[in-house]
């Protein structure tokens, strides 16, 4: 459960193997849901200048997500 003001939810421990089930938890809970080892790979993407898109690893990995 979520506080109804949210605007996402962040998953901080590295341990948790997140990104397989990150798009279900969004349409489940109608917010962005952040995991460390995602935005961990997000950034160093984005460092490099590579776009991070790919489907199913959440809105970060999305055109909707802004570097």
């Amino acid at each position: 459960m979520h506080h109804p003001d949210a605007d996402a939810i962040f998953i901080s421990c590295t341990n948790f193997a997140t990104v397989e089930i990150l798009d279900a938890l969004e349409q489940d809970l109608g917010i962005p849901v952040i995991s460390a080892n995602q935005v961990t790979m997000w950034e160093a993407l984005n460092l490099a200048r590579v776009k991070p898109r790919k489907p199913g690893c959440g809105v970060l990995f999305t055109d909707r997500a802004q570097p």
